[in-house]
């Protein structure tokens, strides 16, 4: 895995992954590429169905690119919503609830990791041409 930083410190692995489970948006540096990435979730059109749903739209932006190089713009969708949760009540509710909530942790992780694998190795490619 490449050196990513923020703020001229360096992210170690969970830290570059921490960055993806909440919205929000930081600046990440690349060797000498600098990137802006945000992480946003947004409520999604899927009918009338209570409790709605939503997904997670993860951008990585390359800021100031080298001149005649196309800048790297990356983005991630992530939709894993279990909509079983909302047809069941007790226990299970509350077991399902939690299934939910790790599958879409996983989901973000994993479109996160591969932005990031995405990234590395255009910076990489632009960096050895």
């Amino acid at each position: 895995m490449a050196e990513w930083r923020r703020d001229g410190i360096v992210l170690r692995e969970g830290e570059l992954d921490d960055l993806a489970m909440r919205d929000g948006e930081t600046v990440l540096q690349l060797g000498a590429s600098r990137f802006r990435f945000t992480a946003q979730t947004v409520a999604t059109r899927q009918g009338p169905s209570p409790g709605g749903g939503a997904a997670v739209v993860l951008t990585l932006r390359q800021i100031g690119g080298p001149h005649g190089l196309e800048p790297v713009h990356l983005v991630e969708f992530v939709n894993a919503s279990l909509r079983a949760t909302l047809a069941c009540d007790g226990p299970r509710r509350a077991q399902l609830a939690r299934a939910r909530e790790l599958a879409d942790r996983t989901a973000r992780r994993y479109a996160f990791d591969v932005l990031i694998e995405r990234a590395e190795n255009l910076v990489v490619g632009y960096e050895a041409a």
